[in-house]
C-alpha cells in the first residue's frame, strides 16, 4: 500500500523573483554546457572564433528564437529590415549569421573517438542524458505517483543501415500511434503531479537493450526497473499504459524496487484474469468489479471498470473503494447549429479509487510531449543534418519545458503564473539568454562530468499527494566554473 502522507520539508529560500533563466539553468546544467564548449572548441573550424561562455548561450537563445519565429527560411532571422507585416528579427544584434552556421556545423555535446563509437554508438548523446539523469535523482524528490511512458525525436535521414557513417542514426524506431512516429525513441519517468521529467533512457535497439540490466524481464518491465532504481524501497507507485502494464511488471516492481504499481492492462494478460473482467455482467455503467490475490505476502488487485467501454487495470497499490468523482472530457455538436465547433465540457463520474488514480496521472508524461512538440516544435525549425544534433533539439525543449512546469509550481509569486503562458516563458527565456553577459566570457573547459550535491536544500511543493522538491544549484556551480 502507498502511504500518500508526506512530512513537509524546508523549503528553500529564493530571491524574491527569480527569472526564466534561473529555471533554465536548474535544467541546462553548467556541466553539460562546459562539455559543449570542450568539444566543439576541438573543431578545426572553431580555432580562429572559438565558441565562448557568452557565445553558448546567444547560440542557444536563438535556437529557442527560432521555434518562436514565424515559418520560413531559417536565413530571414538575420534580416534587419521588415518584408509585409513581419518584423524584423534582425538576430545580427546578438551573433552573425557565418558565427551562427560555423557554430551549428561543428557542434559537439562531448568528446569521442572512433574506439568511444565502437563500444557505444550512442556516445554523441548519452552523456548528456547520463548527466541530466543524476541531476534530477540528486535535486528532486518525485511526489506519490511516478508516471512512465515513451516519447519520440523524430528523424527521417539516414540510419547505419542506409550509410555506415557517423551521421547515421545508430537504430530508428517506429510508433504508428505516435504524431512524429519514426526516430528515436525515449522512455521517460515523470512526476505524474507536475509532469516533469525526472529520468530518460535511450531505446538503444533489440540487441544492444538485451545486454542491460533486467534484460531478461522483457523490454517493458526492463525499462520500468531502470527506470525507477533512485526511487526504490519509498513510498510511491508507478503508474504505466498498456505498453508497460502487466501481472510480471507489478511483481517485478513490488519484488525489486519495493514500488507499488498502477497500470491498464489490454495486451499483456499473461496470469491476469481479462476475459473474467470483460465478461463480467456489470449492473450498469460506471461499475466495477475486482478481484484479490495474496502472493508471497503482498495483494495483487484486478479491477474491471464499466465505462464507454469496459477497461482493466493491475495493482499492487490504492484501494477499490469507490472515489468520491472523476472528471472525464467529454465533446458534443450543438443541436441548433451544426455549423458551430464541439463544445467541450467535463463530466464527474464515480469510480474505483485505483482507476482515478491512473487517469489523474497516466497522461503527465503526454502534457509534457504536448508542450514540447505541439508547442514549441523546435524539431522542426531546426533543420539538422546530423542525429544527435536533432537529439539536442529534442532535449533542449525538454529541459526548456521541464524550466517552465518548475516556474509553474514554485515560483513565489503566484499571481505571475497564473498569466504567464508556457509561449511568454519562452520567449522571456529567449530574451534572457541573447542578452546575456557573464563576467568571465571564455566560460569553462572541462568534459562532461556530473557534479552532485547529495545534501542541497530542496525546494517543496505541498499539493494534493504530492511532495515536490527541487534544488537550486545556480550559485554553486557558477562559482565553481568561475573559478
Amino acid at each position: 500500500m502507498v502511504n500518500h502522507n508526506y512530512s513537509v520539508a524546508q523549503a528553500m529560500h529564493l530571491c524574491a523573483y527569480p527569472t526564466a533563466l534561473d529555471y533554465w539553468k536548474m535544467m541546462m546544467l553548467e556541466d553539460i554546457l562546459a562539455s559543449i564548449i570542450f568539444a566543439t572548441n576541438q573543431q578545426p573550424e572553431m580555432r580562429h572564433h572559438p565558441l565562448t561562455y557568452n557565445k553558448l548561450h546567444h547560440f542557444l537563445g536563438i535556437i529557442l528564437a527560432m521555434a518562436l519565429a514565424p515559418k520560413g527560411d531559417q536565413r530571414d532571422l538575420w534580416n534587419a529590415e521588415s518584408e509585409g507585416p513581419i518584423p524584423a528579427m534582425n538576430f545580427g544584434r546578438f551573433m552573425a549569421r557565418d558565427e551562427f552556421d560555423s557554430i551549428l556545423r561543428s557542434l559537439q555535446l562531448s568528446m569521442f573517438g572512433k574506439d568511444d563509437l565502437q563500444l557505444d554508438l550512442w556516445i554523441p548523446f548519452r552523456p548528456a542524458i547520463e548527466c541530466f539523469n543524476h541531476s534530477q535523482q540528486a535535486g528532486i524528490s518525485p511526489g506519490t505517483y511516478l508516471c512512465i511512458d515513451e516519447s519520440m525525436c523524430a528523424w527521417r535521414g539516414m540510419s547505419l543501415k542506409v550509410e555506415d557513417t557517423l551521421c547515421g542514426l545508430p537504430h530508428t524506431t517506429k510508433i504508428i500511434r505516435k504524431p512524429e512516429p519514426v526516430g528515436i525513441e525515449l522512455r521517460n519517468l515523470a512526476c505524474g503531479e507536475t509532469s516533469i521529467i525526472l529520468q530518460l533512457e535511450i531505446m538503444d535497439g533489440k540487441d544492444a537493450m538485451q545486454n542491460k540490466e533486467f534484460a531478461e524481464f522483457g523490454s517493458g518491465t526492463s525499462s520500468v526497473l531502470r527506470l525507477t532504481a533512485p526511487w526504490a524501497g519509498t513510498p510511491r507507485a508507478v503508474v504505466g499504459d498498456s505498453a508497460f502494464a502487466s501481472v510480471k511488471t507489478a511483481k517485478a516492481l513490488l519484488d525489486i524496487r519495493g514500488l507499488g504499481f498502477v497500470g491498464l492492462v489490454k495486451t499483456a494478460h499473461k496470469l491476469f484474469p481479462k476475459g473474467y473482467l470483460e465478461d463480467y455482467p456489470y449492473p450498469r455503467k460506471r461499475a466495477h468489479a475486482t478481484l484479490q490475490a495474496n502472493i508471497e505476502g503482498h495483494k495483487y488487485i484486478a479491477v474491471g471498470w464499466k465505462d464507454r467501454k469496459r477497461k482493466t487495470f493491475i495493482a499492487t497499490s490504492g484501494i477499490t473503494t469507490p472515489a468520491q468523482t472523476q472528471a472525464l472530457k467529454r465533446k458534443a455538436q450543438p443541436e441548433d447549429n451544426t455549423d458551430s465547433p464541439c463544445v467541450r465540457y467535463f463530466i464527474e463520474v464515480p469510480c474505483p479509487s485505483i482507476v482515478e488514480h491512473y487517469f489523474n496521472t497516466a497522461n503527465a508524461i503526454d502534457v509534457h510531449n504536448h508542450l514540447c512538440q505541439g508547442g514549441l516544435e523546435l524539431e522542426r525549425r531546426w533543420r539538422a543534418q546530423r542525429w544527435w544534433h536533432r537529439a539536442f533539439a529534442t532535449f533542449i525543449v525538454i529541459c526548456e519545458t521541464d524550466a517552465y512546469l518548475v516556474f509553474l509550481h514554485f515560483h513565489p509569486n503566484k499571481a505571475v503564473t497564473v498569466n504567464l503562458k508556457h509561449e511568454k516563458f519562452t520567449r522571456e527565456l529567449c530574451m534572457q539568454l541573447l542578452q546575456f553577459d557573464s563576467e568571465h566570457i571564455n566560460g569553462p573547459s572541462m568534459h562532461l562530468r556530473p557534479r552532485l550535491k547529495e545534501s542541497a536544500p530542496a525546494l517543496t511543493l505541498n499539493g494534493k499527494n504530492c511532495q515536490q522538491a527541487y534544488t537550486l544549484r545556480k550559485h554553486e556551480r557558477a562559482s565553481a566554473i568561475h573559478k
